[in-house]
């Protein structure tokens, strides 16, 4: 049986790359909107781990579906 806690930890830190890459255009936006930076970094990287979990489920669902076809030949 997994534990939930370490595999969500294993599973952000397989996928730190995407988070960081996701993070980068929301602190832009951020810096317009939020000027108290606890706020902007607790709302950046949320969102940013949001973004990546939907971008995960959509590789996942083109991955397992008969899209895959297209997408791969």
């Amino acid at each position: 049986m997994k534990i939930l806690p370490l595999y969500f930890v294993t599973f952000i830190g397989r996928n730190t790359i995407w988070i960081y890459l996701w993070h980068m255009p929301l602190v832009l936006l951020a810096n317009f909107f939020i000027s108290n930076w606890m706020t902007k970094f607790v709302v950046v990287y949320c969102t940013a781990i949001g973004i990546f979990l939907l971008q995960y489920k959509i590789v996942n669902h083109i991955n397992n579906s008969r899209l895959n076809k297209y997408f791969l030949g």
